[in-house]
C-alpha cells in the first residue's frame, strides 16, 4: 500500500473539535455557523448558480462530497492521485445519490480537462503536499474562468512540520498545565506528556510529501495570483498541543472547554508576534 492509499482516520487532530471549527468559521466568515465554502459563494458567486469546482488531492472526498449535498446545482470534480481513495468517494457519492459530483484518480501536474475550466479550485488541507509551485500554479491558472479563484483552508507553516523554538517552548509549558486525564491517547492508557519537533527522516519515510513546501505556498500565491482576502487561522499552539489527544475535547465536558478557550486565547496572543502556520485565502488571476 502506497502512503496516500490511506481511507481511514481518527478523531484525535485539533480540526477534528467542534469548537475549533466554530473558531474558524467566525474567523473567515464572522459567523460560527458559516462554513468558508457558503461564505465564498455569498460573495463571490452570488449571481452564479451552477459552479464548477475542482479539487485537486481531494483524498477519500468527505469534504466535496459535504459541498456537493449543501449546492446541488454546482458541478464538482474531484481529483487525487490515489485510486483507492477515489474508488472510496466514487462509492459514497454513489450511496448517497449524488450526481453533480466525479471523482478521478490522476495527476493535477499533467491532467488537460478536455478544455474544462472552473471557478473555483479549492485546497483543503491538501496543498502543503504539493511541490513545484511554479509549476502547479501555471497550471492551475489555465484550468479557472476569467473571474474564478483559488480557495485555500491551508497549512502554510514551516516544512516537515519543524517547529520554531518557541512554539515548542510555549506549547510545552501549556500543554503540563493541562490535567493528565484530558492528555489521554486515542483508546489508550498513554499520557501525552511532552511535544517534539518530528524527525524529517521519519516524516519523509512515512509520507514523502508532507509539509514538503509548505512554507513556499503562501509566497508563490502571491506571486502568481492576486489576494482577494488572506485570513490567519492560528494554529501554530494547537496543532502541537491537541495532536493525538483532540478526542478528550469534542464532547459537552465543561472543564475541557475551559481549557479549550484558555488554549485559544493563549494562541491568539501568540500570534500578535509570529506569523500563522494555517490560513483561508481567496486569490483571483493577475491582470495582465
Amino acid at each position: 500500500m502506497q502512503w496516500w492509499s490511506n481511507t481511514t482516520s481518527i478523531p484525535d487532530k485539533w480540526w477534528h473539535i467542534p469548537r475549533v471549527q466554530q473558531i474558524w468559521n467566525e474567523k473567515i466568515t464572522g459567523s460560527t455557523q458559516c462554513s468558508y465554502i457558503e461564505y465564498v459563494n455569498g460573495k463571490y458567486f452570488a449571481e452564479n448558480k451552477a459552479v464548477t469546482l475542482l479539487s485537486p488531492g481531494c483524498g477519500t472526498g468527505h469534504k466535496e462530497l459535504a459541498i456537493a449535498k449543501l449546492f446541488p446545482d454546482w458541478k464538482i470534480t474531484g481529483l487525487d492521485l490515489s485510486p483507492q481513495r477515489i474508488d472510496t468517494a466514487n462509492k459514497d457519492a454513489s450511496d448517497q445519490g449524488l450526481k453533480n459530483i466525479t471523482f478521478k484518480a490522476g495527476d493535477i501536474y499533467r491532467e488537460s480537462f478536455q478544455n474544462e475550466r472552473f471557478d473555483i479550485v479549492l485546497f483543503d488541507s491538501s496543498l502543503h503536499h504539493f511541490r513545484g509551485f511554479d509549476t502547479l500554479f501555471t497550471q492551475i491558472s489555465t484550468l479557472l474562468k476569467p473571474a474564478g479563484v483559488i480557495v485555500i483552508n491551508e497549512y502554510v507553516g514551516p516544512d516537515r512540520f519543524q517547529w520554531t523554538k518557541v512554539q515548542l517552548s510555549t506549547a510545552n509549558r501549556l500543554l503540563r498545565d493541562i490535567p493528565l486525564h484530558y492528555r489521554r491517547r486515542w483508546h489508550s492508557r498513554f499520557v501525552k506528556k511532552r511535544i517534539y519537533r518530528p524527525g524529517t527522516l521519519r516524516i519523509t519515510l512515512s509520507d514523502p510529501s508532507e509539509a514538503c513546501c509548505s512554507s513556499q505556498i503562501l509566497p508563490s500565491l502571491h506571486k502568481h495570483f492576486r489576494t482577494k482576502e488572506e485570513i490567519n487561522l492560528g494554529g501554530n499552539l494547537m496543532q502541537l498541543i491537541l495532536n493525538g489527544i483532540a478526542h478528550n475535547f469534542i464532547g459537552n465536558d465543561s472543564d475541557a472547554t475551559i481549557i479549550l478557550d484558555n488554549l485559544l486565547k493563549e494562541e491568539e496572543f501568540f500570534l500578535k508576534s509570529n506569523s500563522s502556520d494555517f490560513v483561508f485565502g481567496v486569490y483571483g488571476k493577475n491582470k495582465h
